[in-house]
Formats: C-alpha cells, sequence, structure tokens
C-alpha cells in the first residue's frame, strides 16, 4: 500500500512539471460518477484527484486525439504496453511522438500476468537474478521483485527509506556484497523456512548455518576511529522532531541532498513536493 501511495505522488509530481514545462495538458484517468475513464488535465490542483489502472489502454486515446487536435501538446500517464504500441505505430507513420511527453506507470507482476503481455514475469522461486524480464519489457514497465518479504528502515539513509533483510550495507561498500540481517531473516531467526535468496543466488553463496564471529589477528598497527553518535532530538519536544514528518536530523538531511540517498539528492517533502524554503538550526542539545 505504502509503495503505490508513493507511485501515484510520484506520477503527480511528473504531471506537475509537464504543466510547468509548457505541455498544454495532462492525459490520465479520473473517477467519474463511479468509473474510471480518460481524463485531460490542465489544473496542477486538480491532479489530486488523477487515478491510476494499468489495465486502462491509452493508446488509441491519444492517436485520436492528436489526430484531431494537431497543434496540441500532451503529456500522457501510461503503461509500457501503451507505449510500445504507439512506438509500433510510429514506425508505421501514422503518429509521431513530437508532441507526446510519457509519464509511465509501472505493472505489477499480476497485473502483466493477467494481460499476458509478452511474458516479463517469472515464479518468484524460479528466478536466477539476472532481470532478462527487464529487458523484455523495454519501457521497464514491470517492477523488480526481491525476493526477500522482509523490510526495515534503511541504516544508510537515517529511516528514510526501507531495506530488505538481504543487502549491500551502501553504495560503494568493501568488499561490495550483500550481507544477511541476523535480526529481521525469517530463516536464521528460525521464524520460517523461507529461502528466497538462495533460490536467486547464480553463485550459490547462501549459507545459511553461518554466523557472525569474532577473529583475533596479529597486526603491527592499530588506526582507532571513534565515530560518533548523533544526538536524538525528540525530547526537545519544541522543535517537533518525531512529531512532524519534514523535522530532520543533520545526517538526514544529508541523505536527502546526496546523490545515493532515497531522493536521489532532491530536497523534497514526504509526499513529493519542493520546499521554497528550508530552516536550519545549529547545536541542537550542545
Amino acid at each position: 500500500m505504502e509503495e503505490s501511495i508513493m507511485m501515484k505522488e510520484m506520477i503527480k509530481r511528473q504531471a506537475r512539471n509537464a504543466l510547468a514545462e509548457g505541455w498544454d495538458a495532462v492525459l490520465g484517468l479520473k473517477r467519474r460518477w463511479g468509473q474510471i475513464g480518460p481524463h485531460l488535465f490542465t489544473d496542477p490542483d486538480e491532479l489530486e484527484k488523477i487515478e491510476l489502472d494499468p489495465k486502462y489502454c491509452l493508446a488509441k486515446t491519444i492517436r485520436s486525439m492528436l489526430k484531431r487536435w494537431p497543434a496540441l501538446r500532451v503529456a500522457a500517464v501510461i503503461r509500457g504496453c501503451d507505449v510500445r504500441a504507439l512506438r509500433e505505430l510510429e514506425k508505421m507513420g501514422v503518429f509521431s511522438s513530437k508532441r507526446l511527453y510519457v509519464i509511465g506507470i509501472p505493472c505489477s507482476p499480476e497485473q502483466a500476468e493477467e494481460c499476458n503481455c509478452e511474458k516479463p514475469i517469472y515464479e518468484t522461486l524460479s528466478c536466477v537474478g539476472c532481470w532478462k524480464c527487464i529487458d523484455v519489457c523495454p519501457e521497464e514497465a514491470i517492477e523488480r521483485i526481491n525476493v526477500c518479504p522482509i523490510l526495515v528502515d534503511s541504516e544508510w539513509n537515517e529511516g528514510l527509506s526501507k531495506r530488505k533483510a538481504v543487502y549491500i550495507p551502501f553504495p560503494q561498500a568493501m568488499p561490495l556484497k550483500a550481507i544477511r540481517d541476523s535480526e529481521h531473516c525469517l530463516k536464521l531467526k528460525g521464524i520460517l523456512e523461507c529461502k528466497g535468496c538462495e533460490a536467486v543466488c547464480e553463485a550459490k553463496a547462501i549459507i545459511h548455518d553461518d554466523e557472525e564471529k569474532i577473529e583475533e589477528i596479529d597486526v603491527g598497527t592499530i588506526i582507532v576511529a571513534t565515530g560518533f553518535k548523533i544526538f536524538d532530538p525528540a525530547p526537545l519536544t519544541h522543535y517537533g522532531f518525531g512529531r512532524y514528518p519534514e523535522v530532520y536530523t543533520s545526517l538526514q538531511f544529508e541523505r536527502l541532498n546526496n546523490a545515493t540517498g532515497p531522493t536521489e539528492g532532491k530536497i523534497q517533502t514526504k509526499d513529493g513536493r519542493v520546499p521554497a524554503k528550508v530552516a536550519i538550526i545549529h547545536c541542537v542539545g550542545s
């Protein structure tokens, strides 16, 4: 549910940007009288009512609309199947994509199976993690599946995003290899006979009975890197940390500002809005 909400907010943000950049309208879906159907959005505020339904085909609507209004420049919220159909029509000379800006909708694996498109779908347990299914769908309309069912707060992104129980600790980690979180892995905790990661590991590198251990080694030099622990501002209730969604610590703000962070370096609110101003309070807790 959370992913679908984030997806909808991302689509609405792209649609607003398209209108701000001068596109005449955004073609999407809207619910009226209990039914979902095509609608041309011209007011950014009206985009709050946009609906996402990957089952709805809009390729024919776009072709007819652009043929009827030759000067219209439209952004369209469409699925990968529609994009492929429009490209085929363009090859036939009956459609031009110059007046179309595509905002893509990823389809769920269930939807891909129902549509029976070019089979960009797989059985999770028989997947070897090669992601060839993405190659079949050029628009990347099918979301990749991580077979680990566990989602926990990402320490690297200061809890601003999620990670799996099987994960790479951070970008450019040395060695750049996945590890398993023994505190949350269903198999390691003995909660469930889960072998999702084993099923996709082509190298057959998963060792279920492995565990952390401390080794003593002889060295000539010791480098002491003490690190630090960031101050928890939650007890200082007048700052609102933990009560208001857009109050962050300095490290959380760094993750938002970083290209490897959860927003790829874009400073934005949790619902996708770009703030006009950002206030920074220094030395909280000093």
